[in-house]
């Protein structure tokens, strides 16, 4: 019980397993409750920069870091910490096809928890998107193979834009060329 409370205070609604009859049911379940943005900036909105790097991959608000070095007689040498960047691919099943990134582990982790790709990027915040061409047209892809299966949300349905302007329905033999032509 505990459990459930935490999970609907952090991402705005209990978390379960997905299985594969219930994809469909899950995605439209878990997408109407959508309140938290998962990627934020580091340090509280007080560091809006993001490198180049992370801008073109699946983050989770992780980026370089500087610093110091400090040796035993105290000299100081500046350094950097890089987080912990793979490429990896995922399975999405809205697409039912493997989609490649560049992912920290820490958005691998939060991937596994919020339960697939797909809800991963329904629930990223516009202005982090829309840096990244690729992940900005693999989440536009995702959405509107929803939006015409009648499973996306409202709320996602008017953070996406298609309460005004409806996407073009999309082919299934076009998906999968689309994605194969460009990788990140």
């Amino acid at each position: 019980f505990f459990f459930k409370e935490i999970m609907i205070k952090r991402y705005g609604f209990p978390l379960k397993q997905a299985t594969a009859s219930t994809t469909g049911e899950y995605i439209s379940e878990l997408t109407s409750g959508f309140v938290r943005k998962l990627t934020k900036t580091t340090g509280n909105n007080y560091n809006i920069h993001r490198s180049n790097r992370a801008k073109e991959g699946l983050y989770h608000g992780k980026d370089v870091r500087f610093g110091n070095t400090v040796s035993h007689s105290h000299t100081k040498t500046r350094r950097s910490w890089h987080p912990n960047v793979q490429n990896k691919r995922v399975w999405s099943d809205t697409l039912n096809d493997w989609v490649r990134f560049k992912m920290t582990t820490t958005a691998m982790k939060e991937i596994d928890n919020i339960g697939g790709v797909d809800m991963y990027l329904l629930s990223m915040d516009n202005a982090t998107v829309k840096d990244s061409n690729y992940v900005t047209k693999i989440r536009s892809l995702i959405a509107s193979k929803l939006f015409h299966q009648g499973l996306l949300h409202e709320v996602i349905v008017k953070k996406m834009g298609y309460h005004k302007n409806p996407p073009p329905k999309i082919e299934e033999d076009n998906t999968s060329q689309s994605l194969k032509k460009e990788k990140p």
